[in-house]
């Protein structure tokens, strides 16, 4: 699948030390890995897609996989993603979504793009696991806020989860 050899492929600027438990951080730029275009959109321009969660297992290597794509935001930003496991056992992806400073100011842009993020977890049991996927936009209100939350069957190899459908701005 597509989605499995950009999270062997591709790298990115995240620091290994920000990754929390993670690992092979992927962080597209403006449209996504499957546009390859750098697209602004505006509100004039349409720019929909559907929110989901698409992972998978590798039982040999116990590494679980995930690709959030459709994560609607400002095209201006710097991105990171990170995972971490609460003492409940709920493993919480964390996406990032920061404003770039540039003289102590904090800068966004007038248009909106839907991203993909990935990250993979090794030395997962093959069960079911929690998942948490929490986005961090600091100059939000809120600024932090529960995406999805939900169990995982790793032992089915993988799977999707529609965390929203429609977003972004669409007719």
């Amino acid at each position: 699948m597509l989605w499995n050899l950009l999270l062997t492929a591709i790298s990115c600027s995240t620091p290994e030390s920000d990754l929390g438990l993670g690992n092979n951080p992927l962080l597209s730029g403006c449209g996504g890995f499957t546009d390859e275009l750098d697209r602004h959109y505006d509100s004039d321009t349409k720019s929909c897609g559907d929110d989901r969660l698409i992972w998978g297992y590798d039982s040999t290597t116990q590494t679980a996989t995930f690709m959030n794509e459709g994560v609607f935001l400002n095209c201006c930003g710097l991105h990171s993603i990170s995972i971490t496991q609460q003492t409940n056992g709920t493993y919480v992806i964390t996406q990032i979504d920061e404003p770039e400073i540039d003289d102590g100011h904090e800068l966004r842009c007038g248009c909106m793009c839907l991203f993909d993020y990935g990250i993979s977890l090794h030395d997962v049991p093959e069960e079911s696991i929690p998942i948490q996927i929490v986005r961090y936009v600091p100059d939000n209100n809120p600024n932090t806020w529960t995406a999805w939350e939900g169990t995982l069957a790793l032992s089915e190899g993988n799977g999707e989860v529609l965390i929203q459908a429609d977003v972004g701005w669409c007719d």
